[in-house]
């Protein structure tokens, strides 16, 4: 059994430079603090809410929204969830999983499940529902083939390299572990909670750059209320960072004091195929050759999705005076520096994100109270659709807060929320 390490959750407003990896640093106080956008961005959307102008180095996008197409009634569980599966919207509620036919919402499939909790992977969904000793896991194929298996203790599952990453309880006590999918299942690694959460039970779970980080759910404000993470390969327990609209939860081995959390959360998603660096690591600040390593590409803003050889970023000029400072989205070539295109914004474009072949939706914040007071909370306005080839901003759908789940597909958006899943026709 690995070390406990203690929760923290990161403060709004803080942050420092430091160099990644910092998280580990022994002997490291623990703490509860949020991170969010940097003051500047602060000062970004206090301009931009109060009406004095922003620059946008360019004349505005005006996206329209994209079409509704349909409709479907979902009822939301512990863990709502929407993925696209060959090119099917699928999603999980409280009572099952269900995939529907993308250009009309009739269902292709279901499978009646009590209350899960899903993750995708290699066009399949492992789910995990029942609880203790009666704990059971689903392996859905995107046709609807159901496959099925006891899990004693687990709460949340994921299919990786062969085998299974678990998030469980013990009783009431969280654990993250790695298994052998093959019977009988054989325990790699696992690490536990140093003292029982009153957040449970596990919600969701993400895999991105070699660390597996699981989650609880989330409070009124849309932050995670608990998580815990390790590397895959090692089992050693680090940071975890949970993704939130506006910034990110962390808890486990936190930052020194002084420390720039976004420094320390890798990208979600796929990590970026550099050249001849396949160790690089991609954070919120840039793309580094390693973890305490030399910067490849920093970024004055924040990384949002990695694209070969690029990312995608938000952005600002650090040497405009407040009043006239640009924000945008930009695709930067990372061996070069090099901008290939900047979209001009009026407010802060952040992930959570969803991405398909063709595009790359993000979520757009707004302030809900006055700066300079960072711990306000935020709110997402809107869904941004980037073209992230052409760098074009395509539609612009405006929401009344943060979805439950979003995903997307060549020409089309899906949207959990409210009880509701909403297809969108894109192009």
């Amino acid at each position: 059994m690995k070390e406990p390490v203690e929760e923290f959750t990161l403060e709004i407003g803080e942050g420092l430079n430091v160099s990644p990896g910092s998280a580990r640093a022994a002997g490291a106080a623990p703490r509860r603090r949020r991170s969010s956008p940097w003051p500047w961005v602060a000062a970004a959307l206090a301009l931009a809410v109060s009406g004095v102008a922003i620059s946008p180095g360019g004349e505005r996008p005006d996206p329209r929204p994209p079409q509704t197409a349909w409709t479907h009634p979902s009822t939301p569980g512990r863990a709502p969830g929407a993925w696209t599966l060959e090119g099917a919207p699928v999603v999980a509620s409280s009572t099952g999983v269900a995939a529907f036919e993308p250009t009309t919402g009739a269902e292709l499939w279901s499978v009646p499940l009590d209350d899960p909790a899903c993750t995708a992977a290699a066009e399949q969904l492992t789910c995990v529902h029942g609880q203790g000793e009666g704990a059971m896991m689903a392996t859905i194929s995107a046709s609807g083939t159901l496959h099925e298996e006891p899990l004693p203790g687990a709460d949340i599952a994921m299919a990786y390299d062969g085998d299974l990453l678990v998030g469980g309880l013990e009783p009431e006590r969280p654990w993250l572990g790695r298994f052998t999918a093959e019977q009988p299942r054989r325990e790699i690694w696992r690490v536990r909670a140093e003292r029982p959460s009153d957040a449970m039970r596990w919600q969701g779970m993400t895999l991105s750059q070699g660390v597996a980080t699981v989650h609880s759910g989330r409070d009124a404000d849309g932050w995670a209320r608990f998580g815990m993470a390790a590397e895959v390969e090692t089992g050693e327990m680090t940071t975890a960072i949970v993704l939130a609209p506006g910034g990110s939860s962390g808890f486990g081995a936190g930052p020194p004091l002084g420390a720039d959390p976004d420094m320390l959360l890798p990208l979600a998603g796929p990590g970026l195929d550099v050249p001849g660096r396949p160790e690089a690591v991609v954070n919120r600040r840039g793309v580094f050759t390693e973890a305490d390593g030399d910067p490849l590409l920093e970024v004055n803003g924040f990384s949002l999705a990695a694209y070969g050889d690029d990312i995608v970023a938000f952005t600002a000029d650090p040497g405009a005076p407040p009043e006239h400072r640009e924000v945008r989205i930009e695709r930067l070539d990372v061996r070069t520096g090099e901008s290939l295109w900047a979209i001009p914004l009026d407010l802060v474009a952040t992930c959570p994100c969803a991405r398909s072949a063709d595009t790359l939706v993000l979520t757009d914040l707004v302030e809900r109270e006055d700066p300079p007071e960072f711990t306000s909370p935020v709110r997402v306005r809107a869904l941004l659709g980037v073209d992230p080839e052409a760098g074009l901003l395509r539609w612009r759908l405006p929401v009344t807060g943060p979805p439950d789940a979003f995903t997307a597909d060549v020409g089309r958006l899906y949207v959990l929320a409210e009880g509701t899943l909403t297809a969108y026709a894109t192009r």
